[in-house]
């Protein structure tokens, strides 16, 4: 099975008032040894005319912020060439084709990052998202959660180490290491 693991950095928790300031998306195939340092990576720092957001994710992503005032950063692109990019990469790799769904898969991603890739000028035109994710928080839920475990603690229970970078590339792959560890070790 093949998947798509997308992460978001954005201004806030809103998408419908908030910015993606950064995605980034590994491809994994789960037919295929992993390669903890994929090659296959989607990256992007996301320019706006203007930014709006809430103080704490501001704040949290300051160095994006930074990188965009100053175009010091090899791939920072127009928040309205985003999915014309993202389709190019996506649809280039020679596994993927327009008209079958693209499973995705990361933290939240139905919940938090599929509706602000939605709000990207004609991402849906782009495209296709499967409506169905995979969550590695659901993967690594115990009978005794009371709501589905952070990513810290699914890395904990994984036996992963390191902590969230809170930085796109990295926690997509994060998320397909959690992906694996859970159905290639049990």
């Amino acid at each position: 099975m093949r998947y798509v693991s997308i992460d978001l950095e954005t201004t806030g928790l809103d998408a419908e008032s908030c910015q993606i300031l950064e995605i980034g998306a590994v491809i994994d195939d789960l037919s295929k040894p992993f390669d903890p340092q994929p090659c296959e990576i989607f990256h992007r720092f996301v320019k706006h005319p203007e930014y709006h957001g809430q103080p704490y994710a501001l704040a949290l992503n300051q160095e994006i912020l930074y990188a965009l005032a100053k175009d010091a950063h090899p791939h920072i692109s127009w928040a309205c060439d985003v999915a014309a990019e993202f389709a190019e990469w996506l649809y280039s790799r020679g596994r993927f084709d327009r008209e079958v769904p693209v499973t995705a898969a990361g933290k939240n991603f139905a919940g938090f990052d599929k509706p602000f890739l939605t709000m990207f000028p004609k991402f849906t035109e782009f495209v296709n998202l499967h409506h169905r994710s995979i969550d590695p928080g659901t993967l690594w839920m115990e009978s005794t959660d009371t709501v589905i475990p952070s990513t810290e603690e699914c890395m904990r229970r994984a036996g992963l180490d390191g902590e969230v970078a809170h930085t796109a590339v990295e926690d997509a792959t994060v998320v397909c290491k959690l992906i694996r560890r859970k159905w290639f070790r049990d």
